[in-house]
């Protein structure tokens, strides 16, 4: 299990740099992909809070096609990755206790 959090730990800022500059460009195949991606990183997590999060931004992006909205929900989906970060530095923690 630490390994998929070393992963999710390294790969979640790259992918968020990358959800942003989608975003910017408003480029919905780019946000699609990089949210599919994310998805696939929250998989062994059950990040619930942040899928939904995402499903709210990709609906916003093809249905309104308003990037302004959805950039601020990738704010949203931001401080959720941040939060499940935190709650994983803990579980690691818990994991191998410092003597």
């Amino acid at each position: 299990m630490v390994s998929i959090i070393d992963l999710y730990e390294s790969t979640t800022p790259e992918l968020m740099n990358k959800l942003r500059h989608a975003l910017k460009q408003m480029d919905s195949d780019g946000v699609h992909k990089v949210c599919h991606s994310i998805k696939n990183s929250l998989g062994p997590f059950g990040a619930e809070p942040a899928i939904e999060t995402m499903r709210r931004l990709i609906e916003v992006v093809d249905k309104d096609e308003n990037f302004e909205k959805a950039r601020l929900i990738a704010q949203d989906l931001e401080q959720d990755l941040d939060g499940l970060l935190e709650e994983l530095k803990v579980y690691k923690e818990n994991l191998n206790p410092k003597s």
